[in-house]
Formats: structure tokens, sequence, C-alpha cells
């Protein structure tokens, strides 16, 4: 989900967003799967593996898959606001 935000500065521009990846809970795919899919250099899938077999933590797995991302912040929004949602959830 991407929700634009207001910035705390003096003009009032959207400047940041927040995206929450819900790994299928809310949504019905792996939101960070699929945009790792997307939009991740080859080699994410590799520290999928090592975190998986406990051999990095979930924190340097996910740092060097973000570090992977090829993706425009117009991009991220576009991804993320087309992700299909649990129709049952209720709307927060």
């Amino acid at each position: 989900m991407l929700t634009p935000l207001s910035s705390s500065g003096d003009d009032g521009d959207a400047s940041w967003a927040v995206v929450c990846d819900f790994d299928g809970t809310i949504s019905r795919i792996d939101g960070t799967d699929a945009l790792l899919q997307q939009y991740a250099l080859p080699g994410w899938q590799d520290l999928e593996a090592r975190w998986t077999s406990g051999e990095i933590t979930a924190l340097e797995c996910m740092q060097g898959q973000i570090a992977m991302l090829r993706v425009s912040s117009p991009q991220l929004e576009q991804f993320a606001a087309a992700l299909p949602l649990d129709e049952t959830f209720a709307s927060f």
C-alpha cells in the first residue's frame, strides 16, 4: 500500500511515501518478492537462499536485496498501487 504524506517542510509538498509490505497477509502476493522479481539485479535469490539456510540474518538479506533494486520512485509507486489486495480485509 502506498500513501503519500506531506513533509514537515515549509512548502507543504509531498516528499515521501510509506510502503507497507504485507507478505501475503493483506496482499494476495508477497510484495517484496514480486518487487525483487521485477526490478532487482540477478543474484537476489542467492541472498534469499543464504538467509533461509541460516548463513546470513534477515537484515543482511534484506539490505543486500534492496541494494540490488533498480527502480525509480514513480515505478515503485505504480508497482505498490497495483498490488492486489485481499478484498475481505477491512480498510484502514
